[in-house]
């Protein structure tokens, strides 16, 4: 799996059994990159002020809960790369620091050095910790979706067939973000046209994190630019979106991280392959992931059993 770049509420036991936010144990952490609404900056230092909720010792990574980096993102929790590793040793959770944020444009993750201890959590005092991550091979939520059509779901309704979910929203401003992973999706869904096993084998979703704007006849619009070749648009990759309180589940079930403000949101990036019993096989983190990667992850999973039967929402 390709190198993967993340900033999300992760769990404390996945920080420690190198997880990898939802990848399997024997997979790394993912590194850490900047919201997707933050700016791109060339080589520059931020100082930062959080608190450590994890500590990845094999993984050489920090989970923070930090306050705002100013010029850089907003306060949340995620991991950080340690530039020195074995500074880690020295840190305990609940550790308040100050430290210094090295960000270098198109950079892999962004290191943290000149950690500092100022302070450490009471005895007493619960340091809260964000919601589990899913590993590979546990089980997804059962979550109500709508799809473009208006149609109402459930992800189990896909049971039976590998299921690739990712998120984006329609007014993403980005074109590193939203846009580039449905430009992915778009080219995974036309090698899919062309391999009617493979389209048999697998189906695509794409959820809103902006459920309230996204209604279905936006989804719609906006799902049919990227299948306008296709005789039966949304047969095999459907636009969708659920209530607030199932979102907020399943990003947290992923280990991605939202935030909305002045109609823009400020947010990770995960695409998860869930298998026909709708547990995690796979998960590719930020945007850098490649159709192929996904294409070939497919085609090597597992033959179904049974073979898939046609789902509710085509």
């Amino acid at each position: 799996m390709q190198s993967r770049t993340t900033f999300s509420c992760i769990t404390l036991l996945s920080v420690l059994v190198v997880a990898g936010l939802s990848g399997c144990r024997s997979q790394q952490q993912p590194a850490s990159a900047p919201p997707t609404n933050m700016p791109q900056t060339a080589a520059h230092s931020y100082a930062l002020h959080g608190t450590i909720l994890g500590i990845g010792a094999q993984t050489g990574e920090l989970t923070i809960r930090h306050d705002e980096i100013h010029g850089f993102m907003p306060a949340m929790t995620m991991n950080f790369k340690v530039l020195h590793p074995d500074a880690l040793a020295k840190l305990k959770v609940g550790d308040e620091i100050r430290a210094t944020l090295q960000v270098q444009e198109n950079a892999e993750s962004y290191p943290l050095e000149n950690i500092q201890v100022i302070g450490h959590a009471d005895a007493g005092a619960q340091v809260a910790l964000p919601a589990h991550t899913l590993l590979k091979g546990e089980l997804v939520p059962d979550i109500a979706i709508e799809n473009q059509d208006g149609k109402k779901l459930r992800l189990s309704n896909y049971a039976g067939r590998y299921l690739l979910v990712t998120f984006i929203y329609t007014r993403c401003p980005l074109p590193n973000a939203c846009p580039k992973i449905t430009t992915n999706y778009a080219r995974i869904y036309n090698r899919m046209m062309q391999d009617p096993g493979l389209a048999q084998k697998a189906h695509l979703i794409s959820i809103t994190l902006d459920p309230a704007y996204d209604e279905p006849k936006v989804l719609n619009n906006y799902g049919r630019a990227f299948q306008a070749s296709s005789p039966h648009p949304f047969a095999h990759w459907e636009f969708v979106r659920t209530s607030p309180g199932d979102l907020r589940k399943l990003a947290n079930a992923f280990g991605l991280e939202y935030t909305s403000s002045n109609n823009q949101i400020t947010h990770t990036m995960r695409t998860v392959l869930i298998g026909p019993d709708r547990t995690v096989r796979e998960t590719w983190y930020g945007s850098g992931w490649t159709p192929d990667e996904v294409v070939t992850a497919l085609r090597n999973a597992p033959p179904l059993t049974p073979p898939a039967a046609h789902h509710h929402g085509a």
